[in-house]
């Protein structure tokens, strides 16, 4: 049982890691998206993508180890924790656990934290987007008149600022 433990603490260093790592590029992002820099938000996009998949292997693994410790102790595989599982480690492997939970947990909370905040960047430059794409439509398009007989008259007024037609 100590081996299960060393390797998950082992599993679990690496995806503080890798978090730590994903939560560095999230800041980045941030700033690429306050500053409008697209090349380094191109970027930051490709380094996330590759960091997940990477912290999806760990993730895999840690559930084998879990799986394999469940086994073992007798416990439903889907019941075990890390909190449940260092209050069953003693001594250095509980406090070692019990550090891995907190670490992973202040990690996760700051990257769901910065993952929100870039979401809203985001969503508020798509909307600036859209409304001068839709400013330009309307601009540029023929406005547009129903007579009382129902047919449609187009008024073409498209143009005149670029034109310089009156």
């Amino acid at each position: 049982m100590k081996i299960l433990i060393k390797r998950l603490t082992s599993l679990l260093d690496e995806e503080t890691e890798l978090l730590e790592a994903l939560l560095s590029i999230l800041r980045d992002e941030n700033n690429a998206l306050i500053c409008a820099k697209l090349n380094k938000l191109n970027e930051t996009c490709k380094e996330k993508e590759n960091l997940i998949l990477k912290i999806r292997i760990l993730e895999e693994q840690r559930i084998h180890v879990l799986q394999e410790f469940s086994e073992l102790s007798g416990h439903s595989p889907g019941i075990i924790t890390l909190a449940g599982l260092s209050g069953l480690a003693e001594g250095d492997d509980s406090t070692r656990l019990t550090g891995c939970r907190f670490n992973l947990l202040s990690l996760s909370e700051s990257i769901r934290d910065l993952n929100k905040s870039n979401r809203s960047l985001l969503n508020y430059s798509i909307g600036l987007v859209r409304t001068s794409l839709s400013f330009l439509d309307n601009f540029i398009s023929p406005n547009r008149l129903y007579y009382n007989n129902g047919r449609l008259q187009a008024i073409d007024k498209s143009g005149r600022v670029f034109s310089g037609h009156h």
